[in-house]
């Protein structure tokens, strides 16, 4: 009975060691959050750019505005806003498009 009981919470705590090592690593390397987020979120992260540490460029789309942000370990500050619907509609397709998905954003005619 001891032997089950052992083997259960040992294989339980492989699991969960396991889990939060992989949770670190996605929060630690970025690694695509996409995967955990709505397709119909009304805030989507384009971009991200590091530029010191604990500084960094947001490229953020919220409803139908693209904001630029700037973030640091205190504070964050809007850059610009840009309204333009076009301009929009472009990140979306080169952001969001099942081609930038499979890592093909550009279109090559042979």
């Amino acid at each position: 009975m001891l032997g089950i009981l052992g083997k259960l919470l040992l294989s339980l705590a492989l699991i969960i060691s396991l889990m939060t090592v992989l949770f670190y690593l996605m929060k630690k390397f970025h690694l695509p959050s996409e995967l955990f987020r709505s397709p119909t979120a009304n805030i989507k992260i384009y971009e991200k750019l590091q530029i010191q540490p604990k500084k960094a460029i947001y490229l953020v789309k919220v409803l139908n505005k693209i904001l630029v942000l700037g973030i640091s370990e205190s504070s964050f500050t809007v850059l610009t806003e840009i309204n333009d619907p076009e301009f929009v509609r472009a990140l979306d397709e080169i952001y969001f498009s099942e081609d930038s998905k499979n890592g093909k954003l550009f279109k090559f005619k042979a």
